[in-house]
């Protein structure tokens, strides 16, 4: 609709800021602190909440990356269109976001941070791990970040091994999370690096963690 009405883009953007819509995001943060804030998290010490507790940190680490792919999602899809078209609406969403794409990887860093200290077992068992260059990996990332997903494949044809870096196909190889993925690259839930590439991204300030 703002595509093909641009004379409406004012008044569309006008809507989603007096409506409400851009802070919805606010009650979650302010009704669930503890989610977001490992200090707040840490104070909870009760033993009839740790069960509770640690079931909810599980849930959360269980999907770690698939569970809020869908603002990664978004937010691309905006940045494109935004690119394509500059709107005032599209600026407003992208904003949008990137709030909620950092706000999700918050609350499951929180998460994983909590079970590091209070149980480290369930963490090496429940987070949930995606292997670059597999089927699932290229199912999120052609969605995030399709620049990486294209690349990746072109090493992976020129190398003929999945088993290369995604940025440049050396070995040998690592994979790593990003700790910082909701600035440095939203919804990517690994990558295969060499060692150049690695101090290259972190030069960039990529926060990259073995991921095993």
């Amino acid at each position: 609709m703002i595509n093909d009405h641009p004379e409406w883009d004012g008044r569309i953007a006008s809507v989603l800021q007096s409506s409400g819509y851009l802070d919805l995001w606010r009650y979650e943060v302010e009704t669930h602190p503890w989610r977001y804030d490992h200090a707040v998290m840490a104070t909870m010490t009760s033993p009839e909440i740790q069960q509770d507790l640690r079931a909810y940190c599980i849930g959360t680490v269980q999907e770690a990356h698939r569970g809020g792919v869908r603002f990664a999602v978004n937010l691309e899809h905006y940045r494109q269109r935004h690119r394509v078209s500059p709107r005032q609406s599209w600026r407003l969403l992208i904003a949008l976001y990137e709030t909620l794409v950092s706000n999700d990887h918050a609350r499951r860093e929180v998460a994983r941070a909590w079970l590091v200290k209070a149980y480290p077992a369930d963490l090496e068992l429940h987070m949930e791990r995606i292997e670059p260059h597999s089927e699932m990996w290229f199912s999120i990332v052609d969605r995030v970040e399709p620049r990486l997903g294209a690349l990746a494949r072109i090493m992976i044809e020129n190398e003929k091994s999945t088993m290369v870096c995604s940025s440049c196909g050396d070995e040998p190889i690592t994979d790593y999370r990003i700790a910082n993925a909701a600035k440095a690259m939203p919804g990517v839930p690994s990558l295969r690096l060499c060692d150049d590439c690695v101090e290259i991204r972190r030069g960039f300030g990529e926060q990259l963690e073995p991921l095993n």
